[in-house]
């Protein structure tokens, strides 16, 4: 039985890490706010609805290339915990999601 269980667990958590990306969404406003808002000059709603969670992942692939480009952020701006946490913001946010942030803006 708890081989099972073990087996279970095992399961869901490769599962859920292949849809969850690794980062906080929380922290992904906060950098928003601070670092990615004023240069694409729109608030965290807008931004994040701009596309869905499949086309954000894209934008998010090679260490957020297509993002960079597309919105003239420089490549240099943040580590990979940045993007991650930046990544979790714009997935949970999405235009296919029903969640709305509240960016305090």
């Amino acid at each position: 039985m708890k081989k099972l269980l073990l087996v279970s667990c095992l399961c869901f958590n490769l599962i859920a890490s292949e849809i969850t990306p690794l980062g906080d969404p929380d922290k992904g406003q906060v950098y928003f706010k601070f670092f990615i808002a004023p240069i694409v000059n729109v608030n965290g709603a807008v931004f994040t609805k701009m596309h869905t969670v499949n086309e954000w992942k894209e934008r998010f692939e090679n260490d957020g290339k297509l993002l960079f480009d597309e919105f003239k952020i420089e490549k240099n701006m943040g580590d990979k915990g940045f993007l991650n946490h930046l990544e979790a913001f714009c997935i949970r946010y999405a235009k296919d999601s029903d969640i709305s942030p509240n960016c305090g803006e």
